[in-house]
């Protein structure tokens, strides 16, 4: 085998270039999307696209998303795996104009409104009808979600 490879080094050497470059083109094309956003980027949505994208965790939703319109976070859930193909919009996130300028005069209140509860949240089925409760149990929004998966709901997040 050493001594195939030593008489075709540049043979494997162009699969090996022309396999990296695969790997790089199937990430950069969507394959990468399958997951949850990576460190530091949140799934936000753009209602009237219909399209999600990855921005910035530390913003508070609504956002503008990248084409102009108005974007809210998205959060994600699966009756299967959590690929692309499979997952779908469980709810949406967003804060109202008071807990915004809340978090904005007081930046450590971020985290907080990121946690379990925190006043101005609201939540949508929809993206299109909110409810504005501390967490998205008392919304009810969820409740679209109960006889989607039975036993096999799982959150993509």
């Amino acid at each position: 085998m050493r001594q195939w490879i030593q008489e075709r080094q540049a043979l494997v050497v162009a699969v090996c270039v022309v396999a990296v470059a695969a790997v790089l083109v199937w990430r950069l094309v969507g394959g990468a999307d399958d997951g949850p956003a990576p460190e530091g980027q949140a799934w936000f949505y753009d209602v009237e696209r219909g399209e999600a994208f990855m921005a910035d965790a530390e913003q508070f939703a609504p956002i503008t998303s990248p084409w102009g319109n108005e974007a809210v976070e998205v959060f994600w859930a699966s009756c299967g795996a959590c690929s692309e193909d499979e997952r779908f919009p469980a709810f949406f996130r967003k804060f109202t104009d008071e807990a915004k300028q809340r978090i904005a005069d007081d930046p450590s209140l971020g985290p907080v409104a990121r946690g379990e509860s925190f006043e101005g949240r609201m939540w949508s089925a929809d993206g299109q009808s909110w409810v504005t409760a501390p967490t998205v149990a008392e919304s009810g929004v969820g409740e679209h979600l109960k006889d989607k998966c039975p036993g096999n709901l799982r959150y993509c997040r």
